[in-house]
């Protein structure tokens, strides 16, 4: 009975520490998220709201015609903050990137590889334009979200791979872990490792003599 009881308790400790991580945490997740037209050209912009510094994040456009069409998108960003490494599109001035194609049905497309340099205090603005480029008219409307940067992690990835002290990082917390589960569930795991009020121990004279006199 005192095992069950003991389960229990466990149960409601764990469900309670999760409990106040969930509504204590400063955990934000969230995005821009806009939906649109422009001429014969419906878009959906998905970006992020925040950034690791020296982390890429991407930024997705979903560009939908019911017939085949030319569309272009203009990307406008800080250069003193964020860099662009991506080979799908082209640069045409510092600081904006540029793409062109056509739209036939549904096409998904991002720019990618947006990484912040450095930390910025205000949150860094980013503005793109989704252009109906067909008869070389450009209607689109400028959309613009701001990005904020945080302080990357203290565990880097590089391109090449991750690198062998990230993987390390893990390994160690899980091998000092490892022992300190091991005690506790030797200690708690014997038989009478969980105690209540209701399961201490009378001596055999006394319970002897309560029993007498009940």
């Amino acid at each position: 009975m005192f095992r069950s009881r003991a389960r229990c308790g466990v149960a409601r400790v764990l469900w309670a520490t999760v409990a106040v991580f969930v509504f204590c945490s400063d955990v934000r997740v969230s995005a821009f998220e806009e939906k649109g037209r422009a001429g014969m050209l419906q878009y959906h912009v998905i970006a992020p709201d925040w950034a690791w510094v020296g982390e890429n994040f991407n930024v997705l456009v979903v560009l939908e015609s019911d017939r085949p069409i030319r569309a272009s998108l203009n990307l406008w960003y800080d250069t003193e903050i964020f860099e662009v490494s991506s080979t799908d599109t082209e640069e045409h001035l510092p600081g904006e990137r540029w793409w062109q194609g056509e739209v036939d049905g549904v096409l998904r497309f991002a720019f990618k590889k947006i990484a912040p340099r450095r930390l910025s205090e205000k949150p860094a603005l980013f503005r793109l334009a989704v252009n109906d480029a067909s008869g070389h008219v450009s209607v689109g409307p400028h959309l613009e979200f701001p990005v904020a940067t945080v302080r990357g992690p203290v565990v880097r990835r590089t391109d090449e791979g991750t690198d062998w002290w990230s993987i390390g990082v893990q390994v160690s917390v899980a091998i000092l872990a490892i022992p300190a589960f091991l005690i506790f569930l030797r200690i708690f795991g014997r038989r009478g490792g969980w105690k209540t009020p209701q399961d201490a121990e009378i001596p055999e004279t006394e319970e002897r003599w309560w029993n007498e006199k009940a």
